[in-house]
């Protein structure tokens, strides 16, 4: 390796007429992550043309394989070869570490204070896959664990994983005047479409739920009292500009979402919901942002909504 490397975009854009003939893709810094899953994530790389497009393609590998869990920082280094028009592409990485821990103190969206407990372990045999596990208690006397799984679906510019989840929480549902205990087991799929733009995911979602009136509880809500079961199909497209899911300063969002319950299980429904969200600059550095989100949950006939699955003011939608 050369001991002086420049910024590419020294010479990007300049280049798109200089013949290029990638001699060799090298790797530095790998420990654990598998040779066939870097084939996949770099093998475009051998058919660059230009040097333009070899330096687009190296960065766009690199942001890549951090995005799908492979690393935790990649750098692309373009060096010449002996051979005529010929270069090395070498990528400094640093692998995801052995375990991370963390724990930390927050406040729910109901408001109450709770304290988290998690631990991760990313790129789990070297092809990208995750486990992440936490448990969490709030002062009011409500926890859940949860454990996820997750595997990417490895290959150029490929942003689709499929996933597993599983839960357990207990809360307590103020504007019912009951407490929730919830099992859950939930497959997921996530993918793009129509050249990446199109964000898409299903989910089958199996619900175990037990429903606690409290004293005082009005008799409308203790008939939901008891064990039910909501076995959904989701299905959800969206599109994403914004430039930071947390605190956009600009750019859109749109998501559409659909779920279906009733094939098996005690809910039966039918439920849209709408999320709009967009942001755009303003003057002195500031900007502007609003967001919009409804539901519409439509029993199937001759079925009664269960409590638990209708949506309320102040409760857990924002309308």
């Amino acid at each position: 390796m050369s001991v002086n490397y420049r910024r590419a975009d020294v010479i990007y854009n300049k280049c798109d007429d200089k013949p290029t003939l990638v001699s060799a893709v090298q790797f530095h810094g790998i420990n654990r992550t598998k040779y066939d899953a870097l084939v996949k994530e770099v093998a475009p790389i051998y058919d660059c043309k230009t040097l333009d497009e070899l330096i687009q393609k190296s960065h766009m590998a690199a942001v890549h394989m951090q995005q799908v869990g492979l690393f935790d920082g990649c750098t692309p280094m373009i060096d010449t070869a002996r051979t005529k028009n010929g270069y090395v592409v070498n990528f400094v990485i640093a692998e995801p570490s052995a375990v991370t821990m963390g724990a930390k103190l927050g406040m729910t969206t109901t408001g109450e204070a709770d304290a988290c407990i998690s631990g991760a372990k990313k790129s789990v045999n070297g092809r990208g896959e995750s486990i992440d596990l936490s448990f969490s208690k709030t002062i009011q006397g409500g926890k859940s664990f949860n454990l996820s799984l997750m595997k990417p679906f490895l290959g150029w510019q490929k942003f689709s994983n499929v996933g597993l989840g599983i839960y357990r929480s207990y809360e307590t549902l103020r504007w019912n005047k009951a407490d929730l205990c919830e099992n859950g087991l939930i497959f997921k799929y996530n993918g793009r479409l129509f050249n990446q733009k199109l964000r898409h995911g299903i989910k089958f979602n199996n619900l175990w739920r037990t429903f606690y009136p409290i004293t005082g509880t009005p008799f409308s809500v203790r008939e939901h009292a008891g064990h039910s079961t909501k076995f959904s199909i989701e299905n959800s497209v969206s599109v994403d500009t914004r430039d930071s899911p947390i605190l956009p300063k600009k750019g859109y969002y749109a998501n559409w979402t659909q779920e279906h319950a009733g094939l098996i299980g005690d809910s039966s429904f039918m439920r849209h919901q709408i999320d709009l969200q967009a942001a755009a600059p303003f003057i002195f550095g500031t900007f502007l942002s609003a967001s919009f989100l409804t539901n519409l949950i439509l029993p199937s006939t001759g079925k009664t909504l269960h409590l638990l699955d209708r949506a309320y003011l102040g409760g857990p939608h924002d309308i």
